[in-house]
């Protein structure tokens, strides 16, 4: 395999798609490993002190499906990014707050919750580049024509 030297916008774009749909297709496996057991799923989150837990239950299950599946595509995915780190923080903060961050276990207390989170905030930020499904509906990315504008001018320089 070829690899160029510096990344480029096309290089970057494989690697956010890889990231992108692997983090979708998890997301989503999360959502339909919940869907066999809804009633202890809502137990689960009754045990936590959430108000209405059956719809909270819905919408977490809802939530890493449909989120999931918008990551997968590549539609609305800066959305899709901002719902799922709320989404997560609310998951960390209800099952790992007031626990050590460090313990004897290795890793970090909720570590699962935390990299969702900070995936989820990070795609709020970066989109899903140049490969997406909403191409069609959004003509324009100014950072990435930004971006493909400034590796033609070093290409030529």
């Amino acid at each position: 395999m070829n690899l160029p030297k510096n990344p480029t916008v096309k290089t970057l774009g494989i690697g956010l798609l890889i990231v992108r749909v692997s983090f979708g297709v998890l997301m989503m496996i999360h959502g339909v490993q919940k869907l066999p057991d809804v009633p202890g799923t809502i137990a689960a989150v009754a045990g936590m002190g959430w108000p209405a837990p059956e719809l909270f239950a819905w919408l977490t299950i809802a939530g890493e499906i449909g989120l999931g599946f918008c990551l997968v595509l590549g539609v609305f995915v800066r959305i899709a990014g901002a719902f799922t780190a709320l989404l997560f923080a609310a998951i960390w903060l209800t099952t790992s707050l007031g626990k050590p961050l460090f313990t004897d276990a290795p890793g970090v207390t909720g570590e699962l919750a935390l990299v969702y989170f900070v995936l989820g905030f990070a795609f709020m930020f970066i989109g899903a580049g140049h490969i997406r499904a909403d191409r069609v509906l959004v003509k324009e990315d100014p950072l990435i024509e930004a971006s493909e504008v400034r590796e033609q001018e070093l290409i030529r320089s």
